[in-house]
């Protein structure tokens, strides 16, 4: 499992590699099947599925594809 800490910054810092690390390459290790673990820096929260919204909402949503609105809204729907 890969460790990552957010910062009170925003920032992600992947200690293993000793780099900080974007949204988009938090969403490439997610897509190759890498198990991912992103902790708070001030009171070691597992903050990782309040990322994963953030990389749907910034990287998809933001985008002209939709393609993580319906996401959203299917994972509400319970159908995913």
């Amino acid at each position: 499992m890969i460790q990552l800490v957010k910062y009170k910054n925003n920032k992600i810092y992947n200690k293993e590699t000793s780099k900080y690390m974007s949204l988009k390459e938090i969403e490439e290790l997610i897509k190759t099947n890498q198990d991912i673990k992103i902790l708070n820096y001030l009171n070691g929260n597992d903050v990782t599925a309040a990322v994963c919204c953030s990389i749907l909402q910034k990287i998809h949503l933001c985008s002209n594809e939709n393609k993580g609105l319906e996401i959203l809204k299917q994972l509400i729907r319970g159908v995913i």
